[in-house]
């Protein structure tokens, strides 16, 4: 019965509706998250099945707290996984993801796995402040967001073998960060010396440039006020006379 449900619901969302049309691989995927369902279970695993796609049904499984789906062939990350309120880890590694849907529903997710994919973004999770370990090694992805210094609780970051260039100065008060893995990027914005010599030089070399950049854009300020009222005083000056 409950599979019956599922496979309704599957096709209500625009999937195929005959057994013989599934391949091998989306029957055990299915199978398996009319189990999930079934048995209210906490953690799914479908790896090395050669997926390019996983049941919509998922979604019914609001308990999911793990959810390892590395290994296959994804071209996405399946909007089906945005959606469940209690996810904590998200293993997607090794598909070949191109394109990432704001994960920013995902609130109580600490666990993000989608190294081994084909991303140019660094994926949308601006209001995940539950983050603990992000792990994109091996993307296409060329730019940190600076938002990651407020997502204070990180202290496992991988973006080796990507395209960076730019490292935020904002990262530096990520003060959890014991990992930062930053290899084979092109990066411009820190020394190669630095970040060689691991996470906490970099760190500590961040955030002197964010007291540097601070102190820069208070000067900065201050010049812009007094040109303010230099201005000011030199109409008003200008007005007097003309009155």
């Amino acid at each position: 019965m409950y599979g019956d449900w599922l496979r309704s619901a599957t096709h209500s969302q625009g999937r195929k509706t005959h057994h013989s049309e599934e391949t091998e691989a989306e029957k055990r995927a299915r199978n398996k998250v009319e189990l999930a369902y079934y048995y209210q279970k906490e953690y799914l695993s479908i790896s090395y099945a050669g997926l390019t796609s996983v049941p919509t049904a998922i979604d019914k499984c609001i308990w999911l707290k793990e959810v390892n789906l590395s290994y296959n062939q994804l071209p996405l990350v399946p909007a089906v996984l945005t959606t469940l309120p209690e996810l904590r880890k998200l293993i997607l590694g090794g598909n070949k993801i191109t394109f990432c849907p704001s994960l920013n529903f995902l609130s109580e997710l600490t666990y993000l796995d989608l190294h081994g994919n084909q991303l140019e973004e660094f994926p949308d999770v601006e209001h995940l402040t539950k983050l603990c370990q992000i792990d994109l090694e091996r993307n296409q992805v060329a730019m940190m967001p600076a938002y990651l210094g407020n997502l204070t609780h990180l202290d496992y970051l991988n973006l080796g073998a990507n395209k960076v260039q730019l490292v935020p100065a904002e990262l530096g008060c990520c003060t959890r960060l014991s990992y930062l893995g930053l290899r084979f990027n092109p990066i411009k914005s820190i020394p190669p010396t630095v970040y060689m010599q691991g996470t906490t030089e970099t760190l500590k070399y961040l955030r002197e440039h964010m007291v540097e950049n601070a102190q820069i854009e208070e000067s900065s300020m201050r010049g812009c006020l007094k040109n303010f009222v230099n201005n000011a005083v030199s109409s008003y000056s200008h007005i007097l006379a003309h009155s």
